[in-house]
């Protein structure tokens, strides 16, 4: 066996640019078995997520199977995977909308074939280039003398069908975070842990990283390739793939059973049924439950516990909090919180022991709502309180068992 063995003829910049695919392959394969193994909600949820990272787990052993010899070998196998990974950006789009949603949408036939449609349709555009003799498929890749043909043109065709259906799904995704950002706020007093801002830090990473791969194949056009351009695009596919394995297991479930929020339909009814004089009796119940059952120190504090409490529905809540206090659910339980914490701090207390006394999860999260509601940092309050209390937050005395 080991008078068999024939080195390949690499460069150190090759060799390092086949281990980094390896070592993404194994990652986001990894990462999809962990995904795939767990219970069905959880399961279904993140099938968006597992998806991804089977497509580019394919699209990594694609390319290790091509500078292995593979296509040279077998002429047949050339491009067989490439369909495939058009999935990609879907996938991306399925799971920030299964994730976003309170109420997850079942995976039906009809529904996954909206999202799936690209690996048929890049089969079918890819066909022709099947059925060409091996020689000039292996003549088109090398971008070599191969006759003008539709089969010479379908490796472009797939990369044009590629990053338009990702582009387009990392734009629909944007948008959806977006909007669910806006609906965590009317939802939850903390939501750093629901946000998923990790997201979208890596869907701008993987936009700039598309754009760059389409501008670097007109590059190859002329030639004029740097040799490090490979090594370092495999190192940034590797960066995302390891950040979306590593926050997508790590991040929990957002919207309990219990925190799901009103039909749209319902709300505008209720709203309508509210006048005034109700939505100001409303906002004293919820003024007495902050003040006296200081409700806002509980940092897992959502509508649906305030609802509970005070016995107002959820839609009346919103509805008294936007309309007559000119607040969403998590500013107006953070002025609370900074109110109390103002107090604390005015008294000499520590400020990472006021942070998590007052319902926040993070120092960090308290230093910017402090910022943001009083002008200055905790550390500074603490040192000179300011004479004039900020605009918009409660007064809170101390309670006797303080």
């Amino acid at each position: 066996m080991l008078g068999q063995y024939v080195p390949l003829d690499l460069s150190a910049l090759d060799f390092l640019q086949i281990v980094i695919g390896a070592m993404t392959a194994a990652i986001a394969g990894f990462a999809a078995l962990l995904l795939l193994s767990r219970d069905h909600d959880a399961r279904m949820r993140t099938l968006g997520l597992a998806l991804f990272f089977l497509a580019t787990a394919v699209s990594e052993f694609d390319e290790l199977y091509m500078h292995a010899g593979g296509y040279a070998l077998h002429p047949w196998s050339i491009a067989l995977a490439w369909p495939l990974i058009v999935i990609i950006g879907p996938a991306i789009l399925l799971y920030v909308r299964d994730m976003t949603a309170a109420e997850r949408p079942p995976m039906t036939p009809a529904r996954f074939a909206r999202y799936a449609w690209p690996v048929p349709a890049g089969y079918l555009i890819a066909l022709p280039f099947f059925l060409r003799p091996g020689e000039e498929k292996l003549a088109i890749l090398a971008g070599g003398d191969a006759p003008a043909t539709f089969a010479s043109a379908v490796p472009a065709i797939l990369g044009v069908l590629f990053l338009v259906i990702a582009l387009a799904s990392l734009v629909l995704a944007f948008r959806g975070l977006l909007a669910h950002m806006r609906s965590l706020r009317n939802l939850f007093a903390n939501i750093e842990d629901k946000s998923l801002n990790w997201v979208r830090a890596v869907l701008l990473v993987l936009s700039a990283a598309w754009i760059w791969g389409a501008a670097s194949t007109l590059w190859r056009l002329d030639d004029q390739v740097p040799q490090w351009q490979g090594p370092l695009a495999s190192i940034l596919e590797m960066g995302w793939v390891f950040a979306f394995a590593f926050f997508g297991i790590r991040q929990g479930e957002i919207f309990p059973a219990r925190t799901v929020p009103p039909p749209a339909e319902a709300a505008k009814y209720t709203r309508s049924a509210l006048d005034a004089q109700r939505m100001d009796r409303i906002a004293a119940r919820i003024e007495t439950a902050m003040r006296e059952q200081h409700l806002y120190r509980n940092p897992a504090l959502s509508l649906r516990q305030l609802s509970d409490t005070i016995r107002v529905s959820q839609n009346y809540i919103s509805q008294t909090l936007n309309d007559r206090l000119g607040r969403n659910f998590f500013d107006y339980v953070n002025a609370w919180r900074i109110a109390d914490a103002c107090r604390r701090l005015g008294e000499g207390a520590r400020v990472l022991d006021v942070a998590h006394e007052t319902g926040f999860n993070s120092r960090s999260t308290f230093n910017a709502a402090f910022r943001k509601h009083t002008g200055t940092t905790p550390s500074a309050w603490r040192r000179q309180p300011a004479a004039d209390w900020p605009d918009g937050l409660p007064r809170i005395e101390a309670s006797p068992a303080e």
